[in-house]
């Protein structure tokens, strides 16, 4: 019997999170791209980079992801963060959701970072994830017009309304295909694949839970901090497969 299939992707950005300004883009983080790739060669792991514009538009980080990009281990995808990715339009927090722009609009940025991937590492982006996870209809659209056919923004479960992005409560948990008209529901025959990241809960399953937790956090009871003392207590602890938001233990869990 073979065992799962692990995806390892990694959002190449910029190091200036909460920084949503045109410049100051800083890549310095970059460099240590080769550390974290030791790793992923040592135990046989096959990353996907997901490069937004910043990276591509510096030297020094565009020789180290040259570097990786030639290797067969490797895969570079694209990422976008709209408010320092041409062609220029709304700036600050307010405009850091792709899934709030129009198509048109997406499109244009999107093309700019494949281009971009394109002429600095010799490859065609085949994978994308938005910035902040902002997935939508007209994101999805753009990505089709421009030929992704694999999309990973989705984080099943996450209601991101509240800071002007998606929600994703209903969302398949599994990878699954769907139409870029409606990206968050599972088609049997679908122009385009999502892999959502693994969020999920440490008892129950994810689904059953997501329900009950959701509902709760929606309801009267959430001023009460109902979820936080469940979370707590392990009755509906949700957490994420990313050392971004989990320790390691967590993560065995």
């Amino acid at each position: 019997m073979s065992g799962p299939i692990v995806a390892v992707t990694i959002d190449t950005e910029e190091d200036n999170w909460g920084h949503y300004g045109w410049d100051g883009a800083n890549t310095t983080n970059i460099r240590e791209l080769w550390r974290a790739h030791e790793i992923f060669e040592r135990y046989g792991a096959r990353p996907t980079y997901l490069t937004n514009y910043a990276p591509v538009s510096n030297a020094d980080s565009v020789a180290v992801l040259g570097g990786l990009s030639e290797l067969e281990s490797v895969e570079i995808g694209a990422h976008c963060h709209p408010w320092n990715t041409p062609p220029r339009t709304r700036e600050g927090q307010v405009a850091s959701m792709m899934s709030a722009d129009d198509q048109e609009t997406n499109r244009a940025k999107i093309a700019s970072v494949l281009d971009r991937i394109e002429a600095e590492l010799g490859s065609r982006a085949r994978v994308f994830r938005a910035g902040r996870w902002a997935l939508s209809d007209s994101v999805a659209r753009a990505l089709a017009d421009l030929g992704i056919g694999v999309d990973c923004s989705v984080s099943p479960g996450i209601d991101w309304s509240s800071i002007g992005g998606p929600d994703y409560s209903n969302a398949p948990f599994d990878p699954y295909t769907f139409d870029p008209s409606a990206p968050t529901v599972a088609r049997s025959v679908g122009a385009m694949i999502e892999l959502p990241p693994t969020v999920g809960f440490l008892r129950g399953h994810p689904v059953s839970q997501s329900r009950r937790r959701t509902w709760l956090e929606r309801s009267f009871l959430s001023k009460l901090k109902v979820v936080g003392i469940l979370d707590r207590v392990g009755l509906l602890t949700r957490r994420w497969l990313s050392p971004e938001t989990s320790d390691g233990a967590t993560m065995v869990r």
